[in-house]
């Protein structure tokens, strides 16, 4: 998910969301921050991973916090994925159970270096997949919501609904620009 908040203070209620985020038994994977000149944070940027049971009601908990402008959400199914990697995680090990048996029975050092070097190939293979099968584990337990928390002055004006609306838009747009 993602989402944009506005605030007062924009530390303060990205320290807010930590809490929640922590009561929602999740975690905080990044947090950066943007100061103005004077040292003032102005914008708060953080990665908030919660268990996918408490996802709605920590993104609807949002606005209760600030002003909620932008809210976001999308999911990826990788039912298929685990399943597949589930499988070949399998055979993998009952390939390598057949190889270490294979191993005992070797008549020459050839024959044995070749099974050896067939088990370590795929004991590679194997580790690599359980890798990813943990980090597919934990996309699974633990959703992403990405927020950006800033000033209300940050949240950008409603479109023009006319033609002059659009031609004040732009300029106030490129003197904020040149401002920068």
């Amino acid at each position: 998910a993602y989402a944009f908040l506005t605030g007062d203070d924009p530390a303060a209620v990205a320290d807010e969301v930590e809490k929640r985020s922590k009561a929602a038994q999740g975690k905080i994977d990044g947090r950066s921050a943007m100061s103005d000149a004077d040292g003032n944070v102005t914008s708060v940027s953080l990665t908030v991973r919660i268990p996918a049971a408490a996802m709605d009601s920590f993104l609807t908990g949002l606005d209760e916090i600030a002003t909620v402008h932008t809210l976001s959400q999308n999911s990826t199914d990788v039912t298929l994925t685990v399943t597949d990697y589930q499988a070949r995680i399998s055979a993998l090990e009952s390939s390598i159970a057949r190889f270490t048996a294979l191993e005992k029975s070797a008549k020459t050092t050839q024959d044995l270096i070749e099974i050896e070097s067939a088990r370590a190939e795929r004991q590679a293979q194997l580790e690599q997949l359980q890798s990813e099968m943990r980090y597919y584990s934990d996309q699974i337990a633990l959703s992403t919501i990405q927020i950006d928390i800033g000033l209300p002055d940050s949240a950008t004006d409603p479109i023009p609904d006319n033609f002059w609306g659009g031609i004040v838009a732009g300029w106030n747009g490129l003197l904020a620009f040149f401002g920068g």
